[in-house]
């Protein structure tokens, strides 16, 4: 069984080993990398339980962003939080990841097994390779 820290390292490696120029990244950082006050600002949004590790953040303002943990995608949509946790996670659309026609946001949607789904902001172009790498991979370990 994997712990909360082997997950995270795997899930870190794959998001350096895909993704490119990394720390010219504007919204978007792997958790050790980021900012205090967006750092400060998602914990105090996001309840982590015991043992659940924050791996990667992309935040585009402060009514739009995803924070991937070892066990959860949390969200903030239009104001909206939420989060579903990795095991319910039935689908999930990418969209225009690579930021075509000058789109800066675009909004993964990830379906639940309830049927229900969250939506969640990521900037698109390189940084868009963090967000979609730690939900790729998260899913690909559970």
């Amino acid at each position: 069984m994997k712990t909360d820290g082997n997950i995270k390292n795997i899930v870190v490696a794959a998001i350096r080993r895909h993704s490119m120029d990394l720390d010219t990244w504007a919204g978007t950082r792997l958790w050790e990398a980021g900012d205090p006050e967006r750092m400060n600002e998602l914990s105090r949004q996001s309840e982590l339980v015991p043992d659940e590790l924050p791996i990667l953040y992309s935040y585009c303002d402060s009514r739009n962003w995803t924070f991937v943990t070892t066990r959860r995608i949390w969200s903030c949509n239009e104001g909206g939080v939420g989060s579903i946790a990795l095991p319910d996670v039935e689908t999930y659309t990418l969209g225009n990841f690579k930021g075509y026609a000058g789109q800066r946001i675009e909004r993964m949607a990830v379906t639940s097994r309830d049927g229900s789904v969250r939506q969640c902001p990521y900037e698109t172009g390189k940084p868009s390779m963090g967000t979609i790498y730690a939900v790729q991979t998260l899913l690909q370990l559970r």
